[in-house]
């Protein structure tokens, strides 16, 4: 897999002493393409988000707080621009990310609960950020600590999500830059260092979306059987015609070890809030969300609904069509256009275009590109899917990835929920069997995962990211974070 070089640096010059609003308001300010200005509070009456504030609780008495005793500081350190700078990996330490925060604490961390959440961008960024940045599309961060009153031994934090790990820099050098090492710039491999989010992934016969996770460098210590107490439990679905025996075991201290049945955690409810995420691999079929029974249809968008992030393989959009349903029952929102009737798109392995026409959908391109996942900006190679969309009805409804083939298909695409109120959650969807091609299989006992991640793993890899985000529409920009300095 090709690693970049030559990297455009987004830099975030941070402003002090001047309050302003808060993150996802219109006094955001913009430095071109080069990055985005840090949004302050200078601490004179401006009111936080409460993940923000103060936390009374947390007393870590390792933990650097540049003498202040927990209150931010009121002196600049240097008083020339000092800065930070490095690559904002994946937990393998191979992949540049975009979008993950990276900023200096003044006080120790708030813990991170997990499960389903209203997290918004206005900051769950906890230990009162005193400079912060966010990486660009080349995983690049340039964080000014000219205001941070210590040289050595600085906190810095790596989060995207409930992603978080918190690392010390040993020392920085004034009035000059300090590269990151590429070890301090990644986001935590397992729970020993750090917070990862609590994830639920159905096994399917049809595909194997458990192995992103491996590919991107969690801790093979970290998946356990659904409800196990890893991050990343594993179930099985044994409704299509492709699953083993296999796909219900995984390998543990002792040999195969089962996996309970996907359908008892998507019949209770509260099992599924308590997770951050949930990916649905493709079982072969649709039948799950058919009357009369509809209470994994019903549970699901209710889990969405209240702040979980949902993303669905193949059939899996099926939970929010409408045209099976019985007359008197209440359809979801209307948010795509579905094809008149499925069929493979020919040929099987086919170009398909990324669309720039929104911020994420330009960082997405680049990203591509960047981690060699595509030779031509705008453009991926995609193996095996199916047409059953297209395209996207209600303005929240974003389509990452289209083609032309076959009639033209969005095949991948995603949206706030609740549809039609205040953004909490988010679902995902796609039509591309992602493991095609790649040596992936859910048919054998987990893990059975190649090592290299293929261009439409890589993509999917770019939205499980920000699925895991905080939750806007995707059109938009990534706000920057609220410094309070």
């Amino acid at each position: 897999m090709r690693m970049l070089s030559g990297l455009t640096v987004a830099r975030i010059f941070l402003l002090g002493g001047v309050a302003a609003t808060l993150a996802c308001s219109a006094g955001d300010k913009e430095t071109g393409s080069s990055g985005r200005v840090g949004v302050t509070d200078n601490n004179e009456g401006v009111s936080l988000p409460p993940d923000l504030v103060s936390n009374p609780n947390s007393e870590d008495p390792t933990f650097n707080d540049f003498g202040a005793g927990g209150v931010v500081p009121g002196t600049p350190g240097s008083g020339c621009p000092t800065t930070l700078s490095g690559i904002a990996l994946d937990p393998a330490g191979r992949l540049p990310l975009y979008n993950v925060v990276l900023y200096v604490p003044s006080e120790p961390l708030a813990p991170l609960n997990p499960g389903a959440a209203c997290e918004t961008c206005d900051g769950n960024f906890s230990g009162r950020p005193i400079a912060a940045a966010v990486s660009n599309a080349s995983g690049a961060f340039s964080l000014d600590i000219s205001n941070v009153p210590s040289r050595t031994n600085i906190p810095l934090v790596i989060q995207a999500g409930k992603w978080r790990r918190e690392v010390t820099i040993p020392a920085a050098a004034d009035c000059a830059d300090t590269p990151v090492e590429a070890e301090l710039s990644r986001l935590p491999r397992s729970r020993a260092e750090g917070s990862l989010p609590k994830v639920a992934v159905m096994r399917g016969g049809s595909d194997a979306l458990e192995c992103l996770f491996m590919k991107i460098g969690v801790d093979p210590a970290e998946f356990t059987p659904g409800r196990g107490g890893g991050s990343v439990d594993l179930f099985y679905s044994d409704m299509g015609e492709n699953d083993t025996a296999a796909t219900a075991q995984m390998t543990g201290p002792a040999g195969a070890i089962g996996l309970p049945h996907v359908d008892t955690l998507f019949s209770d409810m509260d099992a599924l809030l308590s997770y951050d995420m949930i990916l649905m691999s493709c079982e072969g079929g649709d039948e799950r969300y058919e009357a009369p029974n509809l209470t994994h249809r019903e549970n699901l968008h209710r889990y969405a609904n209240e702040g979980g992030r949902l993303f669905g393989g193949h059939y899996h959009n099926s939970i929010i069509a409408n045209n099976e349903l019985p007359d008197d029952y209440p359809g979801f929102p209307n948010v795509i256009q579905f094809a008149s009737g499925r069929q493979d798109i020919t040929p099987k392995l086919f170009t398909a275009n990324v669309n720039v026409d929104f911020e994420k959908g330009q960082a997405l391109a680049d990203w591509l590109v960047n981690v060699g996942g595509s030779t031509t900006p705008g453009q991926i190679e995609i193996n095996d899917s199916e047409r059953t969309v297209t395209g996207m009805v209600h303005p929240s409804a974003t389509s990452w990835i289209d083609t032309t083939a076959s009639g033209g298909a969005a095949l991948y695409y995603g949206f706030p929920t609740p549809v039609d109120g205040p953004a909490c959650g988010r679902m995902v969807f796609t039509d591309v069997h992602l493991a095609s091609g790649s040596g992936d299989s859910a048919k054998t006992i987990f893990p059975s995962c190649s090592t290299e991640l293929s261009p439409q793993q890589l993509a999917l890899t770019f939205l499980i990211f920000d699925l895991a985000n905080c939750v806007q529409t995707s059109q938009d920009e990534p706000p920057p974070p609220v410094i309070i300095y």
